[in-house]
């Protein structure tokens, strides 16, 4: 087969984009039906930069996107935000509990004492359950998180890979039965929308802070009513930052 011939057979997965050829039935991936009117044309793409995932392209939409694998056992990224983001909800609940005693009619005193038993119970069913939940899910993915980034001139998209999503919708699931068996409103309403996404978008015009950390190859893109983690590699680091920084005029860099 010469040359161009590969370039007229060449095409994507509708699914899951992995990269196929026009004589495929079923993509070997996901193993979805490929009908000849969904596939999609490869496009013409120029390298901007190169790494271990395949670097960085221009596609010819204009959009920048690069694939990044995490290491799920080297890099705590993931967990330490699992933390965080379970953490500020704890707290939250306890100054609501905290002000709730108080008028009933409990003193500052008494009310301490309980949201200070309350948070102590907590940090401990946190720091027993996170753990092996975030084990779980590292052998369920076999110790990788990939995700797909696009981004142009307007904003960046953080997409989970399509069969890394099916088992996240399948993890909140059972997420949703455990909080409903329990009573517990919040923990069934958070890993619904924890199952329910795939994709994380920001726009550049909304974002108010970045904040980057080369060590954990992570950018987070905080904004009002968004937060978004940016996965890059060593090589692609800088270049990701100061693409991020030129397109965030209101965004302040820490």
């Amino acid at each position: 087969m010469d040359e161009n011939t590969q370039r007229i057979n060449a095409s994507f997965c509708p699914n899951c984009g992995t990269k196929t050829d026009r004589t495929m039935i079923f993509c070997p991936e996901c193993g979805v039906k490929i009908e000849p009117e969904a596939i999609v044309p490869e496009e013409k793409t120029e390298s901007l930069v190169s790494g271990k995932d395949g670097g960085i392209t221009r596609s010819g939409d204009g959009k920048l996107r690069w694939l990044y694998e995490m290491n799920l056992w080297k890099n705590p990224t993931i967990l330490l935000t699992i933390y965080k983001v379970i953490g500020i909800a704890v707290l939250a609940c306890a100054a609501l509990l905290f002000i709730l005693f108080l008028l009933s009619g409990d003193s500052v005193e008494v009310a301490s004492e309980i949201i200070g038993t309350f948070l102590l119970y907590a940090a401990l069913i946190l720091f027993v359950l996170a753990i092996p939940a975030y084990v779980l899910v590292s052998l369920l993915n076999g110790g990788k998180y990939c995700v797909v980034f696009e981004m142009d001139e307007k904003g960046v998209n953080h997409i989970q890979m399509q069969k890394q999503f099916k088992k996240a919708q399948l993890l909140a699931a059972l997420g949703v039965l455990a909080g409903a068996a329990a009573g517990n409103v919040t923990v069934t309403g958070a890993n619904f929308l924890a199952g329910s996404k795939k994709k994380t978008y920001s726009k550049f015009g909304s974002v108010k802070s970045i904040k980057a950390n080369k060590k954990r190859n992570t950018i987070y893109l905080n904004s009002s009513a968004n937060f978004n983690q940016i996965y890059a590699s060593r090589e692609q680091f800088d270049f990701v930052l100061n693409f991020l920084i030129d397109h965030c005029p209101k965004a302040k860099v820490k």
